[in-house]
């Protein structure tokens, strides 16, 4: 019982029970999957299978990863080791695609649930090691480390024989052309939607009384479904275009971008208008009675003390909606507005996943980086102090 304790004691449960989900994806009979063409579906592969002996290593690493380390470098040794784990499986899988294409050019070879399982494992890892950290630059530091090898992998064309590879390289050229449709509509929509928004937020600060009324109108369009709202402004704007000739010139019409940006737009209100307002309530007045006594006047208080005070809390309300708008801008392919909704709405009507999966993830990506960028400036708004925090 004294030597079952002594064991218990230098375990640490956190990297336990995440090292026992990298364990299950790992042991999972359908780690990856190869089929011989686009469409079949493919025979499900353990991990043996790909990468023979050298799965001992990994039970072997994740084995010690398990033990209580007490010094923070010890700790992120230990992480790293298992993201270095995570890449050394990345490229023996994709050495072991590169041989099957070899051997069958229409072959796929694509991730299944077992990876996903371990990836799941590794990104707990990740937030039990890193997702307190409260400095900026330093997790901004760490995440750059932790995805750098995977474009130094993806310059070295690791991933081109993986059936997501493969997707991309037959449709590259459109690819790009989607993603600058997708970036375009999303950050036009909110940028549209801070030029009324933002002003909208400071009329329900300023008369109180009729905030009741505008944000009853911008619930009603929140409640919206995606779909039924994009039905609802496609009939108004075509019947505008048909009869209208410049709009028709203009491009707008009943499909394509226009209804896309309008009805993104509309969803991109609330959360920017609502922000707004809060981030001004949350000002103390005794600021703005100093600013009085100085003499400031109502033009000089609001943009020299009310908006910059508030603004990270707009900010915020900018990054949701820049967010939301990036995931939903997806739905616009239905009505012929472009974007990586293309790719996914495609790949469901063909059975291919991998051409699903090739709108999802930049998608996903786009959706990240958006919210990253945004949480910078929303720091930097707070000041340079914020940063180093």
């Amino acid at each position: 019982m004294v030597f079952l304790k002594k064991i218990v004691n230098k375990i640490d449960f956190v990297d336990f029970t995440a090292v026992l989900i990298m364990i299950s994806g790992l042991l999972n009979p359908c780690f990856f999957s190869l089929s011989p063409n686009r469409i079949v579906s493919g025979t499900p592969l353990f991990i043996q299978d790909i990468s023979g002996r050298s799965c001992f290593v990994f039970f072997l690493i994740l084995g010690l990863v398990i033990l209580r380390a007490e010094k923070r470098l010890i700790k992120i040794l230990k992480f790293f080791f298992v993201w270095a784990l995570f890449y050394f499986l990345l490229f023996i899988l994709g050495k072991f695609g590169s041989e099957e294409v070899i051997k069958n050019p229409s072959a796929r070879f694509s991730p299944s649930y077992g990876f996903w399982i371990f990836f799941a494992g590794v990104s707990f890892f990740y937030a039990s090691y890193f997702g307190r950290e409260k400095q900026f630059f330093k997790k901004l530091i760490f995440r750059f480390v932790l995805i750098f090898p995977f474009f130094v992998f993806l310059f070295l064309g690791v991933f081109s024989d993986f059936a997501l590879g493969r997707e991309f390289v037959f449709n590259s050229e459109r690819f790009f052309m989607e993603v600058k449709t997708h970036i375009f509509i999303s950050y036009g929509s909110v940028l549209a939607g801070c030029l009324i928004g933002i002003p909208l937020g400071v009329y329900t600060f300023k008369f109180a009384n009729q905030g009741e009324k505008v944000f009853y109108f911008l619930n009603i369009i929140q409640t919206i479904p995606g779909i039924a709202f994009f039905g609802l402004i496609m009939v108004p704007l075509s019947i505008l275009s048909s009869n209208l000739s410049f709009l028709a010139k203009a491009g707008i019409s009943g499909t394509g971008t226009a209804p896309a940006v309008i009805v993104l737009f509309g969803y991109s209100l609330l959360p920017i208008v609502k922000n707004t307002l809060e981030g001004l309530k949350i000002i103390d007045r005794a600021v703005i009675e100093s600013g009085k006594g100085m003499g400031m006047g109502k033009f000089d208080i609001f943009w020299k003390i009310e908006f910059p005070l508030s603004l990270p809390v707009i900010l915020n309300g900018i990054r949701t909606a820049l967010v939301h708008c990036v995931g939903s801008t997806a739905i616009a392919a239905l009505i012929g507005a472009g974007g990586l909704g293309v790719f996914i709405f495609q790949g469901i009507g063909q059975g291919a996943t991998d051409l699903i999966l090739l709108g999802t993830f930049p998608l996903i990506i786009i959706a990240i980086i958006t919210d990253k960028i945004m949480e910078f400036f929303t720091e930097i708004s707070k000041g340079p102090e914020a940063l180093g925090k």
